[in-house]
Order: structure tokens, then C-alpha cells, then sequence
């Protein structure tokens, strides 16, 4: 019994010296942020989008959590889980359901997270490409249809014991409010997360803001045009801006602009001044029909921002590889020399003036057959 103890106690002691290096001052400030997040997020949620007793028109705070989760290992999850755990704690217990129900809502709230995030993990390491149509079906798979569905069998399981819930309906409502709250703000939270230090320089460079500004002023137009005007169709053109935006606009802006049109298509449903309140469907429906636009709208811009991405890095990697090839060429002793398919000379290293005699910009131009001898040219 003695051995059996003292091997518990040394795991006990080993588990509590891998956690030290988490609990430092800027991991605590994190997670205190985090968690300040995720119930401002839920807090929203349950005061104006909420559906029925039990769930609510769109639930963001499992994408932000799901957004920090993703990009860093399990072992280092314990912090921001413990953090969220508490923040759904008290929103359950303040706006929620009381503190009974608190702590078994709180473990249901953050097993969709959760699982999403180690689903997402094992996505990327199929190394596919944002943009393919594969990553594109296997991101749905998992933040439109496992996660949520998790998040909502177990919510609905609480809901109908501490609060009388109905089953099919709850689970319903519960499922399409989390499915659609991955989808539209999932990418949303992973972009500002992967590119904070990005928005810092974006802050600090004048250039940068401006256009930044003008691009969120015409998104603000734009939307408040497309959704305040019942007399016309005009919904595709927020999504026109955006995608036109991903070849200028950083992602941080695109981010932003895309908060935007959700902020005023949320203001016009809630005025009902868009073309859905011609149809008299109920504001719940209303707002669904919202959520499904601007789920679309990610799912339209997500492949063309991956393929605009791609296409960046292979120009950065592009440029690197010619600066690497330009030094080793501009300090070798051998003369270099790059020719395209008629023999044109384009490229000569500055070799060739102390070697044979020629300036590299006399070359240039000429054919590489003035290096050979004429008897053995025909060879």
C-alpha cells in the first residue's frame, strides 16, 4: 500500500510541475481576459438572443474558446477550460438557470469547445489548404455537425432536468443556435487570435489605419444599404466588398469588416427594416434566416481569403528564394549564368567581369552561344 502511495504521490507532484510553467503572471492575464470574454459573449446571448428557457438565437462564446483551444496543445488546456468554466458558472447562475445547474451546464457548455478544437487540430494536420474544397466539407463536418450536436444533447439533457425543457424542441433550437454560432464567428475569433501582433503594427502605422477605416466606412454603407432597402435584392453586395477586400484589406480588417455587417444586419432585423420583415415571420425566424446569410457569407469568402493567403506566402517564399540565389550568385567565384529558352542571356553574375573580361550589363540580352567556340557551337 506504501508503494502504491508513495507512485500516486510522485505523479501528483509531477502533474503539479507541468502545470507551474502555465500559472505565470501573462498566462493568468490571458486567461482572466479569456474568461471575461466568454461571459460578456454569453451574457449577450442570453439577454437579447434568447430563444426560449433554455437556448438562444446564436451562442458565440464556445467559437471563442474553440478559437484558443485550436492553436495550442491539450496539456496547455487546463487554464482557459478552467477559466470558461467559471465565467459559464456565474452567467448561469446570475441570467441562467440558478447555481444548481450551474457547475453540470458549465461541463456541457465546454465539452462542444472542446471537441471541436481536437477535431480541428487533427484537421490541420492533414496539412489540407484553406481553400480546398476537402478542408472546406471536413470544417462543416465538425463545426456544423459533431460539436454542436454534443453541445446540444448534453444542454438539452440539463435543460429538460432542472428546467422542465421539451426534447425535440430544445434540442432543435439548441443545435441550430451553436451550429451557426461556430460557422459565422469560429473564423472570425482564430483570425484575431493568429494575427494580434498584426493589429498591433496595423494600429502603430497611419497608412495602414486609414485604409483600414475606409474599408470598414464602405462595409458600414454597403450593408446598411443592402439590408435597410426592401424594394431591391441587394444582400450579394456586402459579399462583393469582402471578397473584394481580401486582395487589399488585411485579415484583421477583413475580420473587422465582417463584424460589422453582423452588427448592422442584427440592428435592422431587431428594427425590422431589412426584406425579411416583409415576409411577417416571427423575430426568432428573422433571426435564424440572419444567421444562415452570414453563415453563407463565411462559407463563400473563407476559400477565396485561403487561396489569396496561399498565394501570398508562395510570392514571400518566391522573393526569399531570389535573395538567397542573388547572394550566393553576387559572391561566387564561377561564373552564373541564366538563360530563358532561346538562349538569351537574363541573368550573369558579376564574376564574369574579373573572369573574362565582360561587364555583366554588356551580357545581358546577348546570346550565351558568344562563349563558345564556333567549331563547337553545332555540337
Amino acid at each position: 500500500n506504501y508503494a502504491i502511495f508513495q507512485a500516486w504521490w510522485k505523479k501528483i507532484n509531477h502533474a503539479a510541475a507541468s502545470l507551474g510553467p502555465m500559472i505565470t503572471g501573462k498566462t493568468l492575464r490571458a486567461m482572466t481576459l479569456l474568461g471575461l470574454g466568454y461571459l460578456i459573449l454569453a451574457e449577450l446571448a442570453l439577454r437579447f438572443a434568447r430563444f426560449d428557457a433554455i437556448s438562444t438565437f446564436v451562442w458565440p462564446a464556445s467559437a471563442l474558446l474553440t478559437a484558443w483551444l485550436q492553436d495550442h496543445p491539450p496539456r496547455r488546456w487546463l487554464p482557459p477550460l478552467a477559466a470558461c468554466a467559471l465565467a459559464s458558472i456565474v452567467g448561469t447562475g446570475l441570467w441562467g438557470h440558478g447555481w444548481q445547474a450551474a457547475p453540470g451546464l458549465a461541463l456541457a457548455q465546454l465539452a462542444e469547445p472542446a471537441l471541436a478544437a481536437l477535431m480541428l487540430r487533427q484537421l490541420a494536420q492533414n496539412n489540407d489548404h484553406p481553400d480546398s474544397l476537402g478542408w472546406l466539407w471536413r470544417f462543416l463536418c465538425v463545426a456544423a455537425v459533431a460539436a454542436p450536436m454534443l453541445g446540444a444533447a448534453l444542454g438539452t439533457l440539463y435543460g429538460h432536468v432542472f428546467a422542465d425543457s421539451p426534447l425535440s424542441p430544445t434540442f432543435r433550437n439548441m443545435y441550430i443556435s451553436h451550429a451557426l454560432g461556430l460557422v459565422i464567428f469560429l473564423p472570425c475569433f482564430t483570425t484575431l487570435f493568429r494575427n494580434g501582433a498584426s493589429f498591433g503594427a496595423l494600429l502603430s502605422n497611419p497608412q495602414k489605419l486609414a485604409s483600414s477605416a475606409a474599408f470598414l466606412v464602405v462595409m458600414a454603407a454597403v450593408a446598411g444599404i443592402a439590408f435597410n432597402n426592401g424594394a431591391m435584392p441587394l444582400l450579394f453586395l456586402p459579399i462583393l466588398v469582402l471578397a473584394a477586400s481580401i486582395v487589399w484589406a488585411e485579415p484583421v480588417t477583413q475580420t473587422l469588416m465582417y463584424i460589422v455587417l453582423t452588427v448592422i444586419g442584427c440592428i435592422s432585423v431587431a428594427h425590422g427594416n431589412t426584406p425579411l420583415a416583409q415576409t411577417h415571420l416571427p423575430m426568432a425566424q428573422q433571426m435564424q434566416y440572419l444567421q444562415i446569410y452570414l453563415a453563407a457569407t463565411v462559407l463563400c469568402i473563407m476559400p477565396i481569403a485561403g487561396a489569396v493567403q496561399r498565394l501570398h506566402l508562395l510570392l514571400s517564399q518566391l522573393r526569399e528564394s531570389e535573395a538567397r540565389y542573388r547572394l550566393l550568385a553576387d559572391n561566387s567565384t564561377d561564373i552564373i549564368m541564366s538563360t530563358d529558352a532561346q538562349g538569351i542571356i537574363r541573368f550573369v553574375s558579376p564574376s564574369v567581369l574579373q573572369l573574362a573580361q565582360y561587364h555583366p550589363a554588356e551580357l545581358i540580352g546577348q546570346p550565351a552561344q558568344m562563349f563558345i567556340a564556333p567549331d563547337h557551337r553545332q555540337r
